[in-house]
């Protein structure tokens, strides 16, 4: 075995493992994947030295790092926020060198490895939650004063391996619509199960939020790239069985949504998110208050019966506010790019497999407007992977 062979096993057993390790739960072994990464980065400096990017992409992730790098002469949170922030980034330069038959290798990976999540997911859903409950009763119950944690147990949203459900519906938007261009193009039903099992998992999560968002990337990219292989006829159909799959989940999270009086409604609270955190970017608008830094400066701003967050819930504010001008110019470029990439697909010969890819990314942007996975590294980097795998596929022309 020589050692690209090694190197690759070790980015690929990074990446299958990845969404088993949450970086909240599990500090030490985050640490060790760290490491362990660092390590495989080293046997991929060459290809990352020379290889060529946009200028524009460039500049971006320029910016964007010079905002990071600013802020942490202002952050007290350096350890645990700069993998948030750029691990994603460092996944991308190490993609953005592969192969299409390497990349391709890499979305299977990633599908068999989002199976596995979602299968514990159901399982969770059917015997999880007692054996959850049970064992805080009998180890700490003043667990149960915690309204997330009891909130997920009472209401059995599932969260399989994330720390909460959303960030699990955060993960999956981006490969249901893997699993289904991988079935459209190969006609293995294989995937086409895989994204049936995915679709369901999201629904468990009961996550509105991340299924909107699915729906929605979907709309924008139909009307964008106006694919002639999917007639208005089967979208609409599509559309309207979404629907009314969701409608349940409506209806069991009518207190948090439309009940306004309620501390804990979701539209609320976002609103007040996005109100303070305006006013802290107005203060702070060239230098930011520093990587990581948001959640206690908020404390600062907000109101005796506002909810406490460390996250802005809108990945721009989040980033402008933290990380200042450089890194707010750098994060809106790095969106425009890929809006970009989407438009520009609109030229090329039409796939499903390719419109998936943008599919995943796209819904994972809409998302992160009103959620916070960009700073999860166990959901976010898999964005990074597929806008660069995109890119590789698209430069080769080899969609899969």
């Amino acid at each position: 075995m020589n050692f690209k062979k090694i190197r690759n096993f070790g980015l690929y057993s990074l990446i299958f493992v990845r969404p088993f390790i949450s970086s909240q739960a599990f500090p030490l072994i985050e640490n060790y994947f760290l490491l362990i990464l660092s390590i495989i980065t080293l046997g991929f400096l060459k290809e990352i030295r020379y290889q060529k990017n946009p200028l524009l992409l460039d500049i971006s992730f320029g910016l964007y790092t010079l905002g990071g790098v600013l802020s942490l002469f202002f952050s007290y949170q350096r350890i645990n926020s700069f993998p948030a922030y750029f691990l994603g980034i460092l996944f991308f330069s190490i993609i953005i060198t592969l192969n299409s038959e390497e990349t391709k290798k890499i979305f299977k990976i990633m599908l068999f490895s989002g199976l596995f999540i979602s299968l514990y997911g159901i399982y969770q859903y059917l015997f999880g939650f007692a054996q959850t409950a049970e064992y805080i009763l009998k180890t700490n119950p003043y667990f149960f004063t915690n309204h997330l944690i009891r909130n997920y147990l009472l209401s059995h949203r599932i969260f399989a391996l994330f720390f909460s459900p959303n960030m699990l519906a955060g993960y999956l938007i981006m490969l249901i619509p893997l699993g289904m261009g991988y079935f459209s193009e190969k006609k293995k039903s294989i995937f086409y199960f895989f994204s049936g099992i995915m679709f369901f998992t999201l629904l468990l999560t009961q996550s509105l939020g991340g299924i909107i968002s699915l729906i929605i990337s979907f709309v924008f990219l139909f009307l964008i790239i106006r694919p002639q292989i999917i007639s208005k006829r089967y979208f609409l159909f599509s559309l309207i069985i979404i629907l009314v799959l969701i409608m349940p989940i409506v209806y069991l999270r009518a207190n948090r949504i439309f009940n306004f009086e309620n501390p804990h409604n979701s539209l609320i609270q976002r609103i007040n998110f996005i109100r303070l955190s305006l006013k802290i970017i107005k203060d702070n608008l060239f230098k930011g208050v520093g990587m990581g830094n948001f959640g206690d400066t908020y404390l600062r701003y907000r109101r005796p019966d506002d909810i406490r967050t460390n996250y802005a819930h809108n990945l721009i504010l989040q980033i402008q506010a933290e990380l200042g001008i450089f890194g707010g110019l750098g994060i809106i470029l790095i969106i425009l790019l890929f809006i970009r990439d989407v438009f520009a697909y609109r030229k090329r010969k039409f796939s499903f497999s390719g419109f998936s890819l943008l599919w995943a990314g796209t819904a994972f942007l809409i998302h992160n407007l009103i959620d916070l996975s960009f700073f999860i590294p166990e959901v976010a980097i898999f964005f990074w992977i597929i806008w660069a795998g995109f890119k590789n596929l698209s430069v080769e022309k080899t969609l899969p």
